[in-house]
């Protein structure tokens, strides 16, 4: 089992506003590194992508917390059993620390292979998390 966490990233909006921001895979496009996935599918409610040195991953909302946390799963069988962790903790009214943690599971062979792209997916979602307004972020128009 590979275990992964980002650093923690201070975000500028309410932990209301980063959960439902995150809940909805939609708002996904502006976070995924478009150089580490490609055909990538989102709706509000799924997210499936091919990540290099993974293979096709499929994802899903598994629990939902407002303003605390989100747990994602993976949504069909693969190489391998991936679950993203979004850990919001508010900063008063309008800041949240969001932290995001991957657990995957995987045989010997991939997670060598894996474990590198994995913690860069961690860190880049850190990265870019820290840099959006969320009192002026909207979600992608899905057409």
């Amino acid at each position: 089992m590979i275990q992964v966490e980002s650093k923690t990233s201070l975000v500028n909006g309410s932990a209301d506003e980063v959960f439902d921001y995150l809940s909805d895979f939609r708002n996904f496009n502006n976070m995924l590194p478009q150089d580490l996935i490609s055909d990538l599918a989102l709706t509000e409610k799924t997210c499936k992508f091919t990540m290099g040195g993974v293979g096709k991953v499929g994802l899903e909302i598994e629990e939902a917390l407002r303003g605390s946390h989100i747990s994602i799963k993976a949504s069909e069988k693969g190489p391998v059993d991936f679950r993203l962790r979004i850990g919001i903790t508010p900063r008063g009214t309008d800041q949240a620390e969001v932290r995001f943690a991957l657990d995957a599971s995987m045989n010997m062979f991939i997670e060598m292979v894996a474990r590198k792209p994995l913690q860069q997916f961690a860190d880049m979602l850190a990265d870019k998390i820290k840099l959006m307004d969320f009192g002026t972020a909207k979600k992608d128009d899905p057409d």
